[in-house]
């Protein structure tokens, strides 16, 4: 049971599983809504009385509009959550569960905006992202307001793509026109073009020098492509539709995959050699990415399972994720590499603990599909896009883990003080 900041209204959880809103007055039944199929264990308002918060024994935490709307669905804990509350002073929640943990999120930091989005990325410093979109446009936004363009660059015809490079100076850009442009953010010149093909580009990775491209795309070939002199090297042909390219960043690596459902990796200083064949599935690859350090690879796809390799020891059998109902669309590490984030038709965005393969949180956002997925420098911010409903939200969660993380953040922020 909780009142409301005013004291006006009484919200109660019921062993049905809704929530029933009382006025304090004359004990008028106000309004009900179904909440679970569950027990609700505990209820909270937020400090301006529009959202209400539950936590029930199915192990949701689930943010509500005062009217009964589901605004964020937030799974982490293993069991029944017994308390959820929202902090009046930064809109925080802090839930606690019969796993022991204590966990903080911050739905207050949900932005929501509307655009024909494809997928977008962040910069290497976090302040902005780039997105591709539907109507071929690439659009520039500041990541603190995503509603604010600061650049829209029309080069494409159809579903665009786009990436930063390192400098940031600069945009990677490619798409269903089979068009590979680079764009100076600035806009002071008109964009270069490093290749044209006959069929779509479905993906442009670059080194991490910024002087190679790997193309990959529906003619089914993997080239690489110098912008200083604009010579190009075939490393593979005639393998189906290429979804996915992707140097690793210590620059150990480089992979392909796509319709035929293999994860193909070159060692990227000796690219005249076969490639590692790692992940070979039934169905498409439509997501791979490396860790940062190069040492993981994680790949997703039409059989919902995300698989993890650890490239350091001997290519051994992968870490199977299992919890999206449905294909998974898109797939990205942490920066320290301790988390992966995966995205897929199912609507939700997961969160993954790399190591041990749990599920630490489950964002049920998307009306349709997260078909991209993207984390920021700090960690603390995820970025996805839906191209069914045409939004992209940024949210985040401060602490997705146990009781002695939520500690220690408290003990260096005490430090701090």
């Amino acid at each position: 049971m909780a009142f409301s900041p005013t004291g006006g209204q009484i919200a109660t959880g019921e062993l049905s599983g809704s929530v029933v809103l009382w006025a304090a007055e004359d004990g008028r039944l106000v309004s009900e809504f179904q909440a679970s199929e569950q027990y609700i264990f505990a209820v909270s308002y937020s400090a301006d009385a529009t959202k209400i918060v539950t936590a029930s024994e199915d192990g949701a935490i689930v943010l509500w509009s005062s009217s009964g709307d589901r605004m964020m669905t937030l799974v982490g804990h293993d069991g029944s959550v017994y308390d959820a509350y929202i902090s009046p002073l930064d809109g925080r929640i802090v839930s606690a569960g019969r796993d022991s943990d204590v966990r903080i999120w911050e739905p207050g930091d949900l932005i929501i905006a509307n655009a024909p989005v494809t997928k977008g990325r962040f910069d290497s410093d976090g302040s902005r992202v780039v997105m591709g979109g539907t109507d071929g446009q690439i659009r520039i936004r500041s990541s603190t307001d995503l509603r604010a363009p600061e650049a829209v660059l029309p080069g494409h015809q159809g579903r665009s793509w786009a990436r930063f490079f390192p400098t940031g100076q600069e945009v990677l850009s490619w798409g269903e026109d089979g068009k590979v442009l680079i764009w100076s953010v600035d806009r002071r010149s008109p964009p270069l073009l490093i290749s044209q093909r006959a069929g779509a580009v479905w993906s442009a990775a670059l080194d991490r020098s910024g002087k190679h491209i790997a193309i990959g795309g529906d003619d089914g070939r993997v080239v690489i492509t110098s912008i200083t002199d604009g010579k190009s090297t075939e490393l593979i042909n005639g393998i189906g539709p290429v979804y996915r390219t992707e140097f690793s960043q210590d620059g150990r690596w480089l992979l392909a995959a796509g319709e035929d459902g293999i994860a193909r990796i070159w060692r990227a200083g000796d690219l005249e050699r076969e490639p590692l064949l790692l992940d070979e599935r039934a169905g498409a690859i439509f997501s791979a990415t490396f860790s940062h350090d190069g040492s993981r690879m994680a790949s997703a796809g039409v059989d919902g399972v995300v698989r993890i390799w650890n490239l350091d020891n001997g290519m051994e059998e992968p870490l199977s994720l299992v919890g999206h109902q449905g294909e998974v669309k898109s797939v990205a590490f942490s920066r320290d590499g301790a988390r992966l984030v995966s995205g897929g038709i199912d609507g939700t965005v997961r969160l993954w603990d790399v190591t041990s393969g749990s599920q630490l949180v489950t964002l049920q956002q998307h009306e349709g599909q997260a078909s991209s997925v993207d984390v920021s420098v700090d960690g603390l911010h995820v970025l996805s896009a839906d191209e069914d409903d045409e939004t992209f939200r940024m949210y985040s969660c401060e602490v997705c883990g146990s009781l002695k993380e939520v500690l220690s953040l408290a003990r260096s922020r005490g430090s701090d003080n």
